[in-house]
């Protein structure tokens, strides 16, 4: 007799790969353990491989077979569930839209990767994305107006999951015939001799008050002659002995023949750029998407590394 391949087999396999554990598999599904011994085993001889290592008591792991058995059981499972729910409603399921922040001054890479992300789950999710200050970002997280967050140099807060996924130098520009211009990295201390072009407070206070709270630390002096918000601003002002501080993704706009951009070497000045969620965010959707975004940026700079 033919053996017929139910959700409920495919749900074990991936409670079973989830926990590794027969006792806890039999109770979420009600029935005994040897009843989910016997249907595992039936489930290998239909699909003709081992799935999981194991003896009669424990398991161990999944085979080879077993993890790409499982990526296939999940999906089948999901879309089961979700058949159903669209059927005993009589509705029909419209695919959710994801609303994402985004910091100023962000890498560019970043967002495209954001916007590359694609679910199996979710095959038609809409994307939608702003951008504002990373403070103003966080509020709109807490009060989920937003999904996710990527955000450089946030305030910390137990209410919200911060997952640091780059860490770059600030860059500082000037004139190329500047004094400092034939350097290959600059030191803050460097800095403290000319005035600065700074950014503005509001787009990233804590890097802001880290910055000037260590050049008093190791008085340093520093003249912020201009605050400004877009890398663009400085330019009027870079014909003089000035700095202008921004960040990495600002620099490709400024640098030419006129200008020399160098990077600072302080690693306590870095900003970091993390992928915030909300903490109380349970939502198989948000979990998934900081998933495959994390997953996607490691193959995107990999691809870049070689």
């Amino acid at each position: 007799m033919p053996y017929d391949i139910k959700v409920r087999d495919l749900e074990m396999v991936v409670l079973l790969a989830e926990t590794l554990n027969f006792h806890v598999v039999a109770d979420t599904l009600g029935i005994s353990q040897p009843a989910v011994t016997k249907r595992l085993k039936e489930l290998e001889r239909h699909v003709r491989a081992r799935l999981f290592e194991r003896d009669h008591s424990s398991v161990r792991g999944l085979t080879s077979h077993g993890r790409r058995f499982l990526g296939r059981a999940r999906l089948s499972a999901e879309h089961c569930r979700l058949g159903i729910a669209e059927v005993q409603t009589g509705v029909d399921r419209e695919e959710p839209s994801f609303r994402a922040g985004l910091s100023l001054d962000l890498d560019l890479d970043l967002i495209s990767v954001l916007h590359a992300v694609s679910l199996p789950l979710f095959p038609e999710l809409r994307l939608e994305c702003s951008t504002d200050f990373s403070g103003d970002l966080v509020e709109a997280l807490l009060e989920k107006r937003i999904e996710i967050a990527l955000l450089i140099s946030p305030p910390q807060t137990g209410k919200v999951n911060l997952l640091l996924v780059r860490r770059s130098p600030f860059h500082l520009a000037m004139r190329a015939d500047h004094p400092l211009a034939s350097k290959r990295t600059l030191r803050l201390e460097d800095t403290g001799h000319y005035p600065w072009i700074f950014f503005n407070r509001r787009s990233h206070p804590l890097l802001h008050d880290r910055i000037l709270r260590k050049a008093d630390d190791h008085c340093i002096g520093h003249a912020i002659t201009h605050s400004i918000f877009h890398p663009d601003e400085a330019l009027p002002y870079l014909p003089s002995d000035a700095l202008a501080w921004m960040a990495p993704q600002g620099t490709t706009r400024l640098a030419n023949e006129d200008v020399r951009v160098l990077p600072l070497e302080d690693e306590e000045l870095n900003l970091e750029t993390f992928i915030a969620t909300r903490a109380d965010d349970r939502s198989r959707l948000t979990s998934e998407f900081v998933r495959a975004f994390v997953m996607k940026l490691k193959v995107v700079s990999s691809s870049k590394a070689a």
